[in-house]
């Protein structure tokens, strides 16, 4: 073996490589995700954050919302995981950054999460 070999070495390690490009969702964001699908358009009323995941418990509020006199609208509820979009994204990010807490409020349309809101605690000011 020469010096010039690229494998790791136990001084030199090779970090893992990703498996694929396709998120990994936690069972917990995969539920979220299906609810959200089903709920199709509505509203999330008090959803607890721990720990960064999603905890759809007895007080946790959902709400369909179904509007009237605009015909029958056709979705997939079956959309892979692997096609999440921008808006979970960017609310799995938020509960990163909120990690422990409630989300007071979440309005969905479509099956997507499309507004939010935190209740602002004053901390830091």
């Amino acid at each position: 073996m020469n010096n010039t070999d690229s494998r790791a070495t136990s001084n030199n390690p090779t970090p893992p490589k990703p498996s694929s490009s396709k998120p990994t969702l936690s069972a917990a964001r995969i539920a979220f995700v299906q609810r959200l699908r089903k709920l199709r358009s509505g509203r999330i009323l008090g959803l607890v954050i721990h720990e960064g995941q999603p905890v759809l418990h007895h007080d946790t509020k959902c709400f369909n919302e179904y509007g009237l006199g605009q015909g029958s609208e056709t979705w997939d509820q079956e959309m892979p995981m692997t096609n999440l979009n921008q808006h979970f994204h960017d609310l799995f990010v938020l509960f990163d950054r909120v990690q422990n807490g409630t989300i007071e409020f979440l309005e969905i349309k479509d099956g997507l999460p499309v507004r939010v809101f935190v209740e602002d605690k004053g901390e830091g000011k």
